[in-house]
């Protein structure tokens, strides 16, 4: 399996435990009515980037057009591979029409 694929039948493997898991009820009120805990240190991870809205998609579009899991896995890798090896543009203006 790609490393960039999270294995849906062990998604604790890789996300691990909630961070609010081993909280107390006291300690979740506190945060509710203080906005914050103190101590307690939650990471922040870049979740509604661009690029994850891309590979969402992507593998959204795979699961809708494979049916096999390393069909799937193949139709993402080659997608991903075809997208390293087109050319790129900062701008429109650098997009020239041949």
């Amino acid at each position: 399996m790609p490393p960039f694929l999270m294995p849906l039948r062990q998604p604790n493997r890789l996300s691990g435990q909630p961070p609010i898991s081993d909280l107390t009820v006291e300690e979740l009120k506190s945060i509710a009515e203080n906005g914050f805990i103190k101590d307690l240190q939650i990471h922040k991870f870049p979740c509604h980037t661009q690029s994850v809205e891309r590979c969402v998609k992507l593998v959204t579009e795979a699961a809708s057009t494979v049916c096999r899991s390393h069909s799937r896995n193949g139709f993402i890798t080659n997608t991903m591979a075809s997208r390293a090896i087109r050319p790129s543009f900062e701008h429109k203006a650098n997009y020239k029409m041949m």
